[in-house]
């Protein structure tokens, strides 16, 4: 029983410091949202105050239920990872999966710069 409520309490925390981080970029993001159903990669496209580039990728590696930001695990036990697009929001939401344990978390996000360009293909 203390088992199945640690796993219960580990995802939920897991979900929320992943879906913390997914909001602020996205939150912020001034120039592209890449989202590309298929390759599981979400991609966040800002500038600086200088103008330099700055890229955020996100990716779930579905084989190993883990989602990536710039290549560094950022959570595991992920079974699902989805973004909507909606009218100046996005809609992100992360199934997380572990010893017979399920936590789905959906938020929508909206968006806090108006010329951001979004791509969901």
């Amino acid at each position: 029983m203390f088992r199945r409520i640690s796993a219960d309490i580990s995802l939920q925390m897991d979900a929320q410091i992943a879906m913390t981080q997914l909001r602020e970029y996205v939150i912020d993001c001034n120039g592209t949202l890449r989202y590309n159903e298929s390759a599981r990669t979400l991609t966040v496209l800002n500038s600086d105050a200088s103008g330099a580039a700055q890229e955020h990728i996100f990716v779930w590696d579905e084989a190993d239920g883990i989602l990536r930001y710039n290549g560094d695990p950022l959570a595991e036990c992920i079974a699902a990872f989805h973004l909507i697009q909606m009218d100046g929001a996005v809609e992100i939401t992360l199934v997380f999966s572990h010893l017979a344990e399920t936590h789905r978390s959906t938020q929508t996000v909206a968006l806090r710069n108006d010329a951001v360009a979004i791509d969901f293909s």
